[in-house]
Order: C-alpha cells, then sequence, then structure tokens
C-alpha cells in the first residue's frame, strides 16, 4: 500500500480538512512513543496490523513520517553492528589514502609515518565500536597537523544540536569573543574558564581532535567543532560574569545578514575603488570581480582589495593575471634544491612603478584566498596590510564511505616561489595590524580599512602608525 492511493486530501477527507482535524484520537501504543522510535516501531509487522485497523488518512500520515525516518532506523542499525573488523578494514583504508596522496611527510617532525601508521592500525582493530573508532581516527589524522587533511564522521555529530554561537579567537594570551550570537555573551569578551575550569586547560583537552597547519588555526579551529563542547556549560567572563549556556536551546540573537559575496563600490569617485570578494568557491564570484576590474572600475589609480575572512575555491588565476599582469606568480611544487640559498626575489625599486594594490588579508584567508594574497606580497605595486593568512593549502583527495565518514587528505606541498615555507606559515604582510579584543567589540572601527584609505590617499605614506 502507498500514499498515493490514499492522500489525506483524496474524496474521503477533503471535506473534513487536514488529517490533524479529524476526530479520530491516535491509538494510545503510537502516542507513547517518540517520533524515531514511532518510525521505527510502525515498520514490524505487528505494529503495522494494528495500526491498519484505522482510518487510512491517519495510517497515510504517519507512513509518511515513517518512510522520512526509515534512514535513521537504517543508520541506527549499522552503527549498532559496527564490530572491529569494520574498525580495521576501515583503518586499512585510511592507511592507504594517507601513502599514496599525502604529500607534507617531510614536514612531520620526528614523526615516521609508516610506524605511526602500524600502530594506528594495531590499535583501530582492537576497537569494536564505532565511536570509539572515529575518535581514534579523528585524533590519528589530526596529529599529521595539516588544514587539508581531517577525517569526520557524522555519527558522532548526529544528536548534536550543532551551533555553538561563538567564535573565539587567542588574542594576546586570552580566550576573546570574535563573534556571538548570544546576547549574555557579547563580543569582545573574554572567556577565563569553563565549567570553572581553566579555558586554555579545556582547549588543550580538545586540541588533538583538531586539524591544523600551525598553533593560531588550531586555536581558531576550537568553536567552529561545536561536538567537542556540552550541551550544558557555564562560562566565567573576563568581568567575573557567570553564563550559563544551553546549546539545546534556541540562540538567542539572529544571525547577522551576509554581504554579498562580490561588492565593488568608489571610495573616490574616479580614483579610489574599493573590492570586496568574499569567497571563491563559485566561477561566478571570479567573474563578477574581474567584470569589475576591467569594467566600470577599469580607470581607478589605487585599488583597496579586501579578502579578509575569504575560505577559499578555486584559484582565481584569470582575476590576478587581470589585476597584477606580469606580476602574476605561482607557488613552486618541488622543493629547494639549497635551503642555505634561499632569499626572498628583490623587488622592483617602489620609484619604477607606483603603489596601485591595497590588499586587506587576515587569518580567515586560507586556501584559494592564500594563492591569490601571494603574488601581490611580491609585487611592488601592491601593499599588503593586516594580519598573517591562515598557512594551508594543497588539493585534497577525498574519501567517502558508504556510511557517511570522510577523509580528506592534502595532496600537494608547496613553496613560495622563492623557495619559502608556506605550509603552516601563511602569507605574511608587508603592514602587519594585529588585532586585539577592541577590535571585536560591537561597533568597533575597522582599523585595517582605515589604514588603508589612509595610505591610499597618501601614495608615499606606508605606515599607519
Amino acid at each position: 500500500m502507498h500514499c498515493g492511493s490514499c492522500s489525506p486530501f483524496d474524496s474521503s477527507t477533503r471535506a473534513k480538512g487536514d488529517f490533524r482535524q479529524l476526530p479520530l484520537p491516535l491509538p494510545g501504543f503510537l502516542t507513547s512513543l517518540s517520533h524515531r522510535d514511532m518510525a521505527c516501531r510502525i515498520l514490524t509487522e505487528k505494529t503495522m496490523y494494528r495500526f491498519l485497523r484505522h482510518r487510512r488518512a491517519v495510517l497515510c500520515a504517519l507512513l509518511a513520517m515513517a518512510l522520512s525516518s526509515v534512514l535513521v532506523c537504517a543508520k541506527d542499525a549499522a552503527e549498532g553492528d559496527w564490530s572491529a573488523a569494520d574498525s580495521a578494514r576501515t583503518a586499512d583504508e585510511v592507511a592507504t589514502m594517507l601513502r599514496r596522496h599525502f604529500a607534507h611527510r617531510q614536514a612531520l617532525s620526528g614523526v615516521d609515518l609508516e610506524q605511526a601508521l602500524a600502530q594506528y592500525r594495531m590499535q583501530a582493530a582492537a576497537t569494536a565500536e564505532r565511536a570509539a573508532f572515529s575518535a581514534l581516527t579523528t585524533r590519528f589524522v589530526a596529529s599529521l597537523r595539516n588544514g587539508h587533511t581531517f577525517f569526520r564522521d557524522p555519527a558522532r555529530e548526529r544528536d548534536d544540536p550543532g551551533h555553538l554561537g561563538l567564535r573565539l579567537r587567542h588574542l594576546d594570551g586570552q580566550w576573546v569573543v570574535a563573534g556571538s550570537r548570544r546576547a549574555e555573551v557579547p563580543a569582545g569578551s573574554v572567556v577565563e574558564a569553563i565549567d570553572a575550569q581553566p579555558f586554555e586547560a579545556f582547549f588543550q583537552s580538545r586540541a588533538g581532535f583538531l586539524s591544523a597547519s600551525d598553533e593560531s588555526a588550531l586555536r581558531d579551529a576550537l568553536s567552529f567543532d561545536a561536538s567537542l563542547f556540552p550541551l550544558r556549560f557555564d562560562l566565567r567572563l573576563g568581568d567575573g560574569t557567570q553564563v550559563r549556556i544551553d546549546r539545546t536551546l534556541a540562540l538567542t540573537s539572529p544571525a547577522r545578514t551576509e554581504p554579498p559575496p562580490v561588492e565593488a563600490r568608489w571610495i573616490e569617485p574616479g580614483r579610489i575603488a574599493y573590492l570586496r570578494i568574499g569567497r571563491f568557491d563559485r566561477p561566478e564570484y571570479e567573474s563578477q570581480a574581474r567584470d569589475a576590474v576591467t569594467g566600470a572600475y577599469r580607470d581607478a589609480a589605487v585599488w583597496v582589495i579586501d579578502v579578509r575572512g575569504n575560505p577559499g575555491g578555486t584559484t582565481p588565476s584569470r582575476l590576478g593575471r587581470a589585476l597584477l599582469g606580469e606580476d602574476w606568480v605561482s607557488w613552486r611544487t618541488s622543493p629547494p634544491r639549497d635551503a642555505t640559498r634561499l632569499a626572498a626575489t628583490p623587488a622592483a625599486p617602489e620609484s619604477a612603478r607606483a603603489l596601485k594594490y591595497l590588499l586587506l588579508i587576515d587569518h580567515g584567508c586560507g586556501s584559494a584566498c592564500e594563492d591569490f594574497a601571494m603574488p601581490f606580497g611580491l609585487s611592488a605595486r601592491a601593499l599588503v596590510i593586516g594580519q598573517t593568512t591562515w598557512g594551508s593549502s594543497g588539493q585534497p583527495k577525498i574519501k567517502t564511505w558508504d556510511n557517511g565518514m570522510t577523509l580528506w587528505v592534502s595532496s600537494r606541498r608547496q613553496w613560495f616561489p622563492d623557495g619559502r615555507e608556506f605550509e603552516g606559515v601563511g602569507v605574511t604582510p608587508d603592514l602587519a595590524l594585529p588585532l586585539h579584543r577592541e577590535d571585536f567589540i560591537t561597533g568597533a572601527p575597522d582599523r585595517t580599512l582605515a589604514c588603508a584609505l589612509r595610505i591610499a590617499r597618501a601614495p608615499d605614506l606606508r605606515d599607519c602608525g
């Protein structure tokens, strides 16, 4: 039987309206169950027999709910059937992926990857529960310390509300709220403790589950994985305030309105143009930016290009060439032969070519955004302002299992054109403007943009001190 032949709005029920308005109460054995238990239970023959005695409209409504949950039932069963053999087999596949594709063996300080893989596989073979295997694998892959190499198991997060409502940064030795959707924890607050435990100690206890290429990125990653936090916890803020956080409840502040992915406008018509690019994960974003550069704003004498917070996507080579021309360069993908002779490529004297580009970067600029930023740092026509970027790239190879587990493995290591290390280092600004707690307080001025505009209006200026 299928609901196509007994829609709750067919001729037998249309006059009575929605099935929820029918006078017939639900059977007691159904009202006592949760939605998930109800869906799983009505799939059994005995329950279905009892249920079929009731009117067709109620049958169709509940059967639809059951069918929508059948995958959940199947997933529950699959996770319950997990065995040590499953762990061993999956660990072998993880090891194969890492052997074939992981491009950062040389960067593993004091770690023999083959020995580490052998120990990991031995531990996995003795692990009979999926949750334990997932934790083991997440920690092992994270120990490789690469931002593009990580393991995810949706089963670990399936029953988690999935939101923290806070974005935390480690600045000046303090844990600072850089963004908040909780009115009780305003942006700019300092977090000192969680459940009476120093917050730094809490971070250290979770750091093993986080994948990143350097310490700063590792700390930034903490608040992006809400499942590492308890469902309910108390925070002590820097001013002594105690705040109770319940992640099972709705967030108390609305999400901020996201700006358009690409924004172009005049700062000073005909002279200073502003271009903000929020991401490179869709081709049309690069096209929109390129159209601005070659179209309505092509006569700008100075460009302020803002890629702060851009997480990457696909390297925007066409846009880069449209802006920098012959100064657009690529990473080197083979290690330098003589590390003792590395030196930055000398730039042309500033007097030879006038400053044209002011590029704004921060630690949120990652992957393809760093591909875009790097050539500006080597061009005499550009000045890079802000904070060091994320420091990771690498064309990941991805394996996804039928049960939803996913492994990303960075398959490429790259260096600056002059041979300097990039992974775990990032693109450093010519003019560094470190962020502080005060920069995240609501209404705080944008010091980085203000500095860029000051230089744009006084081309001989190279500092905002």
